[in-house]
This record gives C-alpha cells, sequence and structure tokens, in this order.
C-alpha cells in the first residue's frame, strides 16, 4: 500500500459526526477504513459495526470500534436484520461497482425510519469543467475528483435520484467548500465567495442524510 493512500484509511470526519442524528446508537459504517472516525463516534456511546475490504486495515480498525467484518461490501451478507439507525457510507460509494444494488443490499440492516448518510465527492466541482473544455483532458490522480479509483461520479441531483429509486428521502445536505482540490488554507474562503450561481461550482463534495422511507 502507497503511504500517499493512507489519508483514506486514517481520516477522521468530524463534518460527518456533526450531521449525524441524535437518535443514532447503532452505526453501520460501510468501508470503515482504520476506524479513526468510527473510534470518535464510540467515544460518543454510540456502538459501531464496520466492514472494510483491506485485511490490514480492518486489523486496526478492529481497535477501534465495536464489530468489524473483513469483505466486499457489494457482496457480503452479515447476521444483522433491522438492527442499525443508520448507515454511514463515508467516500465509499462512488467506488462501487453498483452503488444501486448495494443500497437495495444494506437496506435490510437498516430499521425502519433509520437513517443513510453518504458522503460524495461533487462532479460538478469547477475543476472538472476547467479539464474539460481547457485542458481537454480527464486525467486520474491519486485523490480528489478524479481519484483513479472512482468508479462512479454523481451531482447532488443525480444522488437525490439514486436514493429515491431505493427507497430514501432526502433530509439534509451539507457542502464542502473548496477553491480547489488541494488542501490550502485558502479553501476556506470558497464558502464566503459562493453565490447561488456558483454554489454548486464550489462544493467539492457533499454530505447527505436521508431517510428510510420503504
Amino acid at each position: 500500500m502507497k503511504n500517499k493512500n493512507l489519508r483514506y484509511y486514517n481520516n477522521a470526519r468530524k463534518d460527518i459526526i456533526k450531521i449525524i442524528p441524535k437518535n443514532v446508537k447503532k452505526i453501520l459504517s460501510l468501508g470503515c477504513g482504520a476506524g479513526i472516525t468510527e473510534k470518535i463516534l464510540e467515544e460518543k456511546h454510540i456502538k459501531v459495526t464496520g466492514i472494510e475490504l483491506n485485511k490490514k486495515i480492518a486489523e486496526t480498525a478492529k481497535k477501534n470500534m465495536t464489530k468489524v467484518f473483513v469483505g466486499n461490501i457489494e457482496k457480503i451478507n452479515i447476521p444483522f436484520k433491522k438492527y442499525f439507525d443508520c448507515i454511514l457510507y463515508a467516500d465509499s460509494l462512488e467506488h462501487l461497482t453498483n452503488p444501486q444494488k448495494s443500497l437495495i443490499l444494506t437496506e435490510k440492516y437498516l430499521k425502519d425510519k433509520g437513517f443513510l448518510i453518504i458522503s460524495f465527492p461533487n462532479i460538478r466541482f469547477w475543476y472538472t469543467f476547467y479539464m474539460l473544455f481547457f485542458k481537454k483532458d480527464w486525467m486520474y490522480s491519486d485523490r480528489g475528483i478524479f481519484d483513479s479509483t472512482h468508479l462512479k461520479f454523481f451531482t447532488l441531483k443525480s444522488m437525490k435520484r439514486l436514493l429515491k429509486e431505493t427507497g430514501y428521502k432526502i433530509v439534509n445536505v451539507k457542502r464542502n467548500y473548496r477553491l480547489f482540490e488541494f488542501p490550502t488554507k485558502y479553501n476556506r474562503l470558497a464558502k464566503f465567495i459562493s453565490i447561488i450561481f456558483f454554489k454548486d461550482l464550489l462544493t467539492f463534495q457533499f454530505i447527505v442524510v436521508a431517510e428510510k422511507i420503504k
């Protein structure tokens, strides 16, 4: 494993933690990585079960949460039915071959009126248009919008459609704004200079909370 990819496994997503509904006590985290975010949730007395494909990373995750299963979240079956208050896809749905199938498969683990939280990169970010119209290219990279491991791309509108088709209704949306793909202190300005026309163009990532309605 390349060191430059370790950030995917060891990133604490405090922005996701802030958006989790208050009545959630049991979470299924799909693609949990090393469980850094999940450790924080456990400290808040939320029990977290994770599924992680990377066996080595999963061993670390087991120290940070209630339980971890090793396997592919598109295929694995775990012994829980209508058990979790919330299912979390933290930057994992875009890495799947069939996100719709995965949402349908994992729905059985979620309680009625339970929540689904998905964080995903916004393909309408301005850099996409820059690459297509000015660079006339589509170059994959090690991270960001053009991450070479991304298999699917979403806008907020396409995510809303996907969730509606799989039995969910969005109840909250959070935007992470950026001026540039890479981390820089100037990214904090993006939210303040954003106006309605540019809102989606400066949204690097969305976090949506959806309620199960089926």
